[in-house]
């Protein structure tokens, strides 16, 4: 996943946690650096998501699985 990261000063130019900031941004891809995400949530920069977030797929419940069970019982009757 990418974020844009915007540093406290608009006007910072140079690298912080191995990341390249130009006039207090730049692009954090967390396939590369996920260390400096960690780093930039505590320290207080601005972290803007650029991807959508991959969908987590989820296990029924077993709730979930009763009513399905259910549900194909009396579709079979």
């Amino acid at each position: 996943m990418r974020y844009l990261v915007q540093a406290p000063r608009v006007d910072f130019n140079g690298e912080v946690a191995g990341v390249r900031f130009a006039d207090g941004a730049a692009t954090l891809d967390t396939a590369d650096q996920m260390p400096a995400l960690g780093y930039f949530q505590r320290a207080g920069y601005v972290l803007a998501p650029l991807d959508e977030p991959a969908e987590q797929p989820t296990k029924p419940t077993p709730k979930a699985r009763q009513r399905a069970a259910e549900t194909e019982q009396g579709a079979q009757q």
